[in-house]
């Protein structure tokens, strides 16, 4: 009895062992607020953190509950921003008069595992003396096992001690703000390497300290008068820093480190390269570019062609290959500038020349050069099939139009353009586009002339102008007292002179009235003809003008 006894206490210990083994597999995690313990006076504010040990483990969430005293200590604000979660099931809340605060937070997989991840932060202000604890009434760290096993174990305590005359890391000076006019954003390059740099000196500082180096997280140790607020510097090129801390009476500020970049070389050389030829029919042509820079880098290229408008590309956008394809250009000899620039503003330029090749120009079989006002302008002629012909009318004042035709299958193309222009003469003009626009050149300009047509009612128009028809009863008179005055000298007669005149106001009186009997003939000539069809524009014109001429001959009779 007593063997059987002493076997079942061996198998008991080796079950226990095996448990302790297990338990001892999962890691204790646990919360904390940082620091533990600190010192503030009365009125003042400071900072806690709550953070989170994983002891080894992944987790993906922690929730929890703490309590201070609210007679003593009250929330200022709480902040997230250095998280370690980014999912909130109940982000960071407080209650002033219950003396709590309240989270419950995650992140996605992979999760975390770490000595100190930070969860929120606390900024308490101190209401009176005497001391504060800050503690968690409920707490949970969940393990990303797919399981939600809590593995939270402990969770200190943080104690604020508050006084009226404490000295503490809030009495030093506050950590200065450094400015540069000629830098004046940290991060980005100049190529400039004389730095101004000023900074304000409050009036409790008694000294500062300052340094030049490429560390940022030096602290400079050579001491200067407080009645320093400015500095001078030259740089050298690639990334310094300048380190700015203040003392007073209660010890030296946190140090401030003001990153300078500098960079005043200019980018690599480099040279431009074209795809296939320099010479092509293809109107975008592709070049290659690729130019570096050792310090900030390319931050861009600009391409000129023909010292135009210029194109900006970013050195993102640009592919390793540094191919590049040009906008379409019409045939002939181009130039192209590219100019590399780093992030500093330096430049390096380099530049090249090609030729765009031109198709056959179109052949003009036949045209009208003499186009009547209100005709058409027909253009025909051969060139490339299935393509694009396109003309251009352009008097010598502008271009007034642009007409575009595709060929047959024969290559024939016809222009009829009816015609809108004035009178005077007109040049055209043809090229063809083809395939991925390919083009001719233009061809010689061609001479055309639009005219006004001489018919019988554009001469009865212009002979029923009033000025025509007073000119005319003018010439008459003149005639016909030039025969009077002829008869006179010839004749003696004054009778015969005087009859002679009243033959004259006779005549002047019977070619008025021959006048006003045409121009009503032609009125009512042109009324009849309205009524059986419609009158063309030079019709309409003449008879509005005939009217006007009646109304002023009634007037004068």
């Amino acid at each position: 009895m007593n063997r059987l006894a002493r076997v079942l206490f061996i198998q008991l210990c080796f079950i226990g062992i095996f448990l302790l083994s297990l338990v001892s597999t999962t890691n204790a995690a646990s919360l904390s607020i940082l620091p533990l313990a600190s010192s503030i006076n009365a009125d003042e504010s400071i900072s806690l953190k709550v953070s989170v040990n994983t002891g080894g483990e992944v987790i993906n969430a922690a929730e929890g509950v703490l309590r201070f005293p609210a007679d003593v200590l009250s929330v200022v604000s709480l902040s997230k921003n250095n998280s370690i979660f980014s999912l909130w099931i109940e982000e960071p809340s407080f209650s002033n008069t219950q003396g709590l605060i309240r989270f419950n937070g995650g992140l996605p997989n992979p999760g975390f595992v770490g000595v100190s991840g930070e969860i929120f932060t606390i900024v308490f202000k101190a209401k009176k003396t005497g001391s504060a604890s800050v503690t968690f009434s409920e707490a949970f760290i969940f393990k990303n096992d797919g399981l939600g096993t809590n593995i939270f174990r402990n969770a200190n305590t943080g104690t604020i001690t508050i006084g009226s005359n404490i000295i503490s890391e809030f009495n030093t000076p506050r950590l200065p703000k450094i400015v540069s006019t000629t830098h004046p954003k940290e991060g980005e390059w100049y190529n400039v390497n004389v730095a101004e740099l000023s900074w304000v000196v409050p009036s409790s500082v008694t000294a500062l300290s300052f340094s030049v180096t490429d560390d940022k997280a030096s602290v400079p140790t050579k001491v200067y008068d407080s009645s320093i607020e400015n500095k001078r510097i030259e740089l050298k090129e690639g990334i310094s820093y300048f380190n700015l801390r203040f003392k007073n009476e209660y010890g030296w500020s946190n140090t401030a480190h003001f990153k300078l970049q500098v960079d005043t070389t200019a980018p690599n050389p480099f040279e431009i390269l074209f795809k296939t030829s320099d010479v092509t029919v293809n109107p975008q042509s592709v070049i290659s570019f690729v130019s570096s820079d050792a310090l900030s880098g390319v931050g861009y290229y600009e391409i000129v062609i023909d010292d135009k408008n210029s194109i900006v590309v970013q050195s993102s956008e640009l592919p390793a290959s540094g191919l590049y394809t040009l906008p379409s250009q019409d045939p002939g000899k181009h130039t192209v500038l590219v100019k590399s620039f780093d992030r500093a503003g330096n430049v390096t330029s380099a530049n090249s020349s090609f030729s765009i090749g031109s198709l056959n120009v179109p052949v003009i079989d036949s045209y009208n050069s003499q186009v009547k006002e209100e005709g058409s302008l027909s253009v025909s002629g051969t060139s490339y099939k299935t393509a694009t012909v396109e003309l251009v009318v352009e008097s010598p004042r502008a271009i007034e139009l642009i007409q575009t035709v595709t060929t047959d299958k024969e290559g024939q193309f016809n222009f009829t353009l009816k015609n809108n222009l004035e009178r005077g003469d007109y040049t055209f003009k043809l090229r063809v586009i083809g395939e991925g626009g390919a083009k001719s050149v233009f061809s010689e300009p061609v001479l055309f002339t639009v005219y006004k047509p001489i018919t019988i009612a554009y001469v009865l128009s212009y002979l029923a102008q009033p000025k025509v028809l007073i000119a005319f009863a003018v010439f008459m008179a003149v005639m016909l007292v030039g025969m009077c005055v002829l008869f006179y000298r010839n004749q003696k007669n004054k009778r015969k002179l005087k009859m002679c005149l009243q033959n004259l106001s006779t005549t002047s009186d019977k070619t008025i009235s021959v006048l006003t009997r045409d121009i009503n003939a032609m009125v009512r000539l042109l009324e009849k003809t309205q009524v059986k069809r419609v009158l063309t524009n030079a019709e309409k014109e003449l008879l509005q003008r005939l009217k006007e001429d009646q109304t002023q001959t009634k007037k004068r009779t």
